[in-house]
């Protein structure tokens, strides 16, 4: 209600052993799963969320389970979930099981993230969201970046803020990004 049906919820399969990200982690008891075992507790875990806002109660899953949930508040029209992809098993993954994929902008392989996403979601439209830094380049639409969002079809470019930024960049951003 509070954003006008503009929030979306974003999940990731998170860090694995190798990742910088791990260390994190095990700090806060979490096991750093290989990255199989990742993709499918994410997949459960976004079944256990949609069940949830359905109101049901009961679900046994292989890591995750509701038995007699209830209280939870469920939102009049859910969210689209949109799963992060650094790669093609996540881009396949985020358009099998999830209402969208967000993708980094830097990445070599941008073109065919995309099109791995949307063709693993068929004929479902899928939200395509692409993250960045928060540069100067982002303001032109003339900017070759900025024309590349129209070529491949990006709905949503989400501009990552950092404190360095201060609170008056992101309103010269609203003020200065044009859409069209």
């Amino acid at each position: 209600h509070l954003t006008n049906g503009r929030a979306l919820l974003g999940l990731g399969a998170g860090a694995g052993p190798e990742s910088g990200y791990a260390e994190e982690l095990t700090m806060l008891g979490i096991k750093a799963n290989p990255a199989p075992s990742r993709r499918h507790i994410l997949t459960e875990a976004i079944d256990v969320i949609r069940h949830i806002w359905r109101g049901d109660s009961d679900l046994a899953g292989e890591h995750f389970t509701l038995d007699g949930a209830s209280g939870f508040i469920r939102p009049a029209t859910p969210p689209p979930i949109i799963v992060g992809a650094n790669g093609p098993k996540m881009a396949a993954l985020a358009g099998r099981v999830a209402d969208g994929v967000n993708l980094h902008w830097y990445e070599e392989t941008l073109d065919d993230l995309v099109a791995t996403a949307r063709a693993a979601a068929g004929e479902r439209e899928l939200i395509v969201t692409l993250l960045s830094p928060l540069t100067e380049e982002w303001f032109h639409p003339e900017h070759p970046n900025r024309q590349r969002l129209a070529t491949l079809g990006i709905d949503r470019l989400i501009l990552a803020w950092t404190s360095r930024h201060g609170t008056r960049a992101i309103h010269e951003a609203g003020s200065r990004i044009h859409t069209g």
